[in-house]
């Protein structure tokens, strides 16, 4: 159950982020081609959370792949996925 509502929460702070312009311009910048896409924002060691913002530039492809005993939460703020 605890798990259950730290996910909405956590649901709610990545749905406000991915609409908020000024988080986007400020974040979301666009990278150096080759440069590491992956940032990390924020990380709690004794928790183990960490907010991580991904700034790809152009198509990228990915595939289903396992978080182990952890979850994630992903949100979109520009572009489009095809599955």
């Amino acid at each position: 159950m605890v798990a259950r509502r730290a996910k909405a929460k956590v649901a709610t702070f990545v749905s406000r982020a991915l609409t908020d312009k000024a988080f986007i311009a400020a974040e979301l910048k666009e990278r150096a081609p080759g440069a590491n896409p992956r940032q990390v924002l924020c990380e709690d060691p004794s928790s183990a959370f960490a907010f991580v913002v991904m700034s790809m530039t152009g198509r990228a492809n990915g595939s289903p792949h396992d978080h182990g005993s952890s979850w994630a939460i992903y949100g979109q703020a520009t572009g489009v996925t095809e599955a």
